[in-house]
């Protein structure tokens, strides 16, 4: 019995999406490995920059070194030194990849038309909630593990200057946003949506989440991922979840390293119960806006042509993102009964 072309063109769908993928993780491994092997060439990275810091300044090399020593010991000279590796060895590797082997340029990759997701505060605190509750599930798990040492979610960061802190928030809320949302979004994302909106957001958030370190971040990193692909097959372009995804780093920045330095441990667990309090109100309309809204977008057209079909409607995956939806409420109740434990009051 022959078979019907729609079984060989489903099946080479599935090979190129199959040879897309392993490209694309073949891709991060690289970038990794790459800012892992420059950083066996920092020493000589550090001997140029003092040789021009001594010929921008005129002092002696001896004097340059010891100028270059207190600078490169400050916080600032680290978050800046991130911000440079993540730029050399994140996102230029990926921009050229993209436009030299996917054939993707700068705007098809960051769609900045059309308008934003409005109401923005509520699909945020929506996107908060789930991100915090998934990662307070984890922790909560790992509290009760035989090996596992109780997990605190605040601890007192030392004093720090105020420009050190102006560039770490530069850092984390404002460049690291811009560049993950175009590697994992953009690019990664962008890439694989042909082959169906389920296959791409779980792909993305999958290496996303894999690109943070520790359990509890990795939980979050995964959901925030997830729906952050959402937003933008919801509006077709990435503003919304660039601005989210700099506002939750900008929480996170507040919560975990300012506020700590003016209150207790014990304060910061009342903060942090209220917040999720608050974020939890906010994303019952947050929820409403992202599943259930219409959203004008514009339609990439998709040659049946070019070897694959068209690409997959996110109505027919509305179920799924229901379904996590009420899994992430679910898990939010653990997190609340854990922050209840860590305030004493049961």
């Amino acid at each position: 019995m022959d078979k019907s072309a729609d079984f060989y063109v489903e099946k080479y769908n599935k090979y190129l999406a199959k040879r897309t993928l392993n490209a694309i993780c073949a891709l991060i491994i690289f970038c990794r490995l790459l800012s892992y092997t420059a950083s066996y060439f920092s020493p000589y990275a550090e001997g140029l920059l003092i040789k021009i810091l001594s010929l921008i300044t005129g002092k002696s090399t001896s004097l340059a070194i010891v100028l270059f020593s207190n600078i490169s010991e400050t916080a600032m000279w680290t978050y800046f030194t991130d911000m440079i590796y993540q730029f050399l060895f994140e996102f230029l590797p990926v921009l050229l990849f993209s436009k030299f082997v996917l054939k993707r340029n700068f705007e098809k990759n960051f769609p900045f038309e059309g308008k934003m997701m409005h109401p923005a505060i509520t699909v945020y605190a929506f996107l908060t909630i789930m991100s915090h509750f998934a990662a307070n599930a984890v922790i909560f798990v790992m509290d009760f593990l035989p090996s596992g040492a109780p997990y605190a979610p605040y601890s007192t960061p030392d004093p720090a200057a105020g420009l050190d802190f102006f560039v770490y928030f530069i850092s984390v809320c404002v460049f690291t946003p811009f560049v993950e949302e175009y590697i994992y979004r953009g690019v990664i994302f962008g890439s694989l949506r042909r082959f169906g909106f389920g296959f791409a957001a779980f792909s993305s958030a999958l290496i996303f989440m894999f690109s943070h370190v520790g359990f509890p971040t990795m939980a979050f990193a995964f959901v925030n991922g997830f729906f952050y692909a959402l937003i933008i097959e919801k509006t077709g372009n990435i503003k919304t979840a660039v601005l989210l995804h700099a506002l939750n780093n900008a929480l996170n920045f507040a919560m975990v390293d300012i506020l700590p330095m003016f209150f207790g441990t014990k304060t910061m667990n009342t903060v942090y119960f209220v917040d999720m309090i608050v974020l939890l109100v906010l994303a019952i309309p947050g929820a409403f806006i992202l599943f259930f809204k219409k959203h004008k977008k514009p339609q990439e057209d998709v040659p049946e042509t070019e070897g694959y079909a068209a690409a997959v409607k996110s109505k027919k995956n509305a179920g799924i993102f229901e379904i996590l939806c009420l899994f992430m409420l679910l898990y939010g109740v653990l997190g609340v009964v854990r922050t209840l434990m860590l305030m004493g009051i049961i």
